[in-house]
């Protein structure tokens, strides 16, 4: 993909992107040693991607949020 759409480089809120859209989130919170595991956008029943799914609940925007992060102190 990368060659056909001539892209060179990637932001890590790209990267937090995709995961929101496609992946399952499994999170382990350093603080309390607590796994969390949610469906995400793509596997979920809501229909459009908000901050809030108005039908799962699930925090899309405070999950980003937290995807960047990770990333961005990784750097």
């Amino acid at each position: 993909m990368a060659q056909i759409h001539d892209i060179r480089n990637i932001t890590p809120g790209t990267i937090a992107t995709c995961g929101i859209l496609v992946c399952h989130h499994y999170y382990i919170d350093t603080f309390a040693f607590l796994t969390l595991s949610q469906a995400r956008w793509a596997l979920s029943s809501d229909d459009t991607l908000q901050e809030v799914g108005s039908s799962t609940g699930i925090h899309y925007f405070n999950d980003f949020e937290d995807y960047l992060t990770i990333l961005e102190t990784g750097l």
